[in-house]
């Protein structure tokens, strides 16, 4: 008996649940998509041949690979896939960023004031107010400069250990707010998809980061 994996798919400005054997590949998936909605495809994208679609994780940079299954991919339950033509990917990205980036970034105030952290376990927001700012446990050691979202230990205190000093940073390019993993032994996900580091990913409110070591779920919000 083949295993099912839950997954919702961003669909025509839909979001539509999905039971998807773990064998599927992507390609039978987006065969499906295509004929499941074809006419909303038609009323949004026009005349567009198959080849043009592709499906991206949510904040994923590349398409899914056409032949892998999702199994293969790793496609977790209740992963967000993404389904649109691969030219009309939106401009905000995630992109990787340089060596020693932080050295060429200057601290500002947060100029948009309905940008918040909250932390749902202990219902509060966490001390946020300038960016570039580094996520961790309390003492930065390679970012002295940089203020601080700080965990606390005292709110945490089974797994503080298990929190990186440096473990992300939230950084802001333009009107956007990003998320930058900075540990390669400490996994970040983003709405339950596994995040690189030093690769910037774009936020949208209600976004979930999830520092997995520890179980800390961190909120995303912007009014």
């Amino acid at each position: 008996m083949n295993d099912y994996i839950h997954v919702t798919i961003d669909i025509c400005k839909t979001s539509q649940p999905a039971e998807i054997r773990a064998d599927t590949t992507i390609e039978q998936l987006l065969d499906e998509i295509l004929r499941e909605f074809k006419n909303e495809i038609a009323r949004d994208f026009g005349a567009s041949r198959k080849e043009e679609f592709a499906l991206w994780r949510l904040n994923g940079v590349q398409p899914l690979e056409l032949t892998a299954t999702l199994s293969q991919l790793r496609i977790i339950r209740d992963a967000r896939l993404v389904f649109g033509l691969e030219e009309g990917r939106p401009a905000v990205r995630p992109f990787r960023l340089k060596d020693n980036w932080m050295d060429h970034e200057n601290s500002k105030l947060l100029d948009h004031s309905g940008v918040k952290l909250y932390d749902p376990n202990h219902e509060k927001y966490l001390a946020w107010t300038h960016v570039p700012s580094i996520i961790g446990r309390l003492g930065s050691k390679g970012f002295e400069r940089i203020q601080e979202i700080v965990i606390e230990a005292s709110d945490y205190p089974d797994v503080i250990e298990l929190v990186s000093r440096d473990h992300a940073a939230m950084i802001q390019r333009g009107e956007y707010f990003y998320i930058v993993p900075l540990q390669v032994d400490r996994t970040v996900l983003l709405n339950q998809e596994e995040l690189e580091v030093n690769i910037a990913y774009p936020l949208e409110h209600n976004d979930e980061i999830l520092f997995e070591e520890s179980d800390i779920v961190l909120i995303f919000y912007r009014d």
